[in-house]
């Protein structure tokens, strides 16, 4: 794909707000058929999806672990019988960390997003992604699970000016080489506010997560990781734990196909119907 704007794709004409763990769906009752669209998808995630994987786990369950730059977020329903939204995220791949290289850029494609009309569906675990975004990911079994990264939101780490956090903006941190999780930031605008189409989504936290927080009691040396020594950290972990044949044995991350009719297997639960289009343009086609 060339020519991709690195700006936003669309209006924010549409504020939603919505509480963390408590409320997993934007404001159900504002929006016909969501209901339906959250109950259809939650059958597609994985069995394992936590986020609480620790950095070796997340090493040795990835296929690919890369340091890239979100270009272009578009939108497109899979063909029927099983009608669902679904996120097409492209990245600009800076680095790449483990597996094989995937070019220049890499197209993931998510369960959920904007169907093009009055719906909108989110995973309870699925991250949200904004042009411009930096993020280290752990991806496994793209274009095969609802969310092609390990543990979900547990594969995605956030480079935010050179610091490291996690998908819901928890400050990661070390003491000497041991990982160790920090305080929960709730200022960090590329965390708190997402676009979805035309829907701009605002997160609050839920007074159940707030109330009685001073967050976690850190240990004597805690330090924020900076972004290079995370990369060095992770680097070294999988140099630790793969064997040279176990690297080269790792198969090629796949780019989703923006353009190209996809299908997905359909649930126990009754597939809504759409009249919503079928592409939402947002990339450019090649030329």
């Amino acid at each position: 794909m060339t020519g991709l704007s690195a700006g936003r794709l669309f209006p924010s004409h549409r504020d939603v707000r919505v509480a963390t763990k408590e409320l997993l769906m934007f404001r159900i009752s504002q929006i016909p058929g969501l209901a339906l669209i959250a109950l259809v998808a939650i059958a597609c995630i994985p069995e394992k999806q936590t986020g609480d994987a620790d950095l070796v786990d997340l090493t040795r369950r990835a296929d690919l672990v890369f340091r890239g730059t979100v270009l272009n977020v578009g939108y497109r329903n899979s063909e029927p019988p099983m009608v669902f939204p679904h996120t097409f995220v492209q990245f600009q791949v800076d680095e790449v960390l483990k597996g094989k290289d995937p070019g220049p850029t890499l197209t993931l494609r998510f369960a959920g997003g904007w169907d093009g009309g009055e719906r909108m569906a989110r995973l309870g675990s699925h991250t949200l992604f904004d042009v411009g975004d930096r993020d280290v990911l752990f991806v496994t079994r793209h274009l095969q699970w609802a969310c092609p990264l390990v543990d979900c939101e547990g594969g995605r780490f956030r480079l935010i000016d050179g610091k490291v956090h996690d998908e819901s903006g928890r400050e990661i941190g070390r003491v000497g080489p041991r990982f160790v999780p920090g305080p929960q930031r709730d200022d960090l605008p590329s965390v708190m506010r997402n676009q979805v189409g035309p829907f701009q989504l605002d997160t609050v936290r839920s007074p159940a997560e707030n109330e009685g927080s001073t967050g976690p009691i850190l240990p004597a040396g805690w330090e924020q990781y900076e972004a290079p020594a995370f990369i060095e950290r992770l680097h070294a972990l999988i140099e630790r734990n793969h064997t040279p044949a176990e690297l080269e044995a790792l198969p090629l991350v796949p780019s989703a196909a923006f353009h190209e009719p996809f299908s997905v297997p359909v649930p126990k639960a009754e597939p809504f119907a759409s009249a919503a289009p079928d592409v939402v343009p947002a990339f450019p086609k090649e030329g």
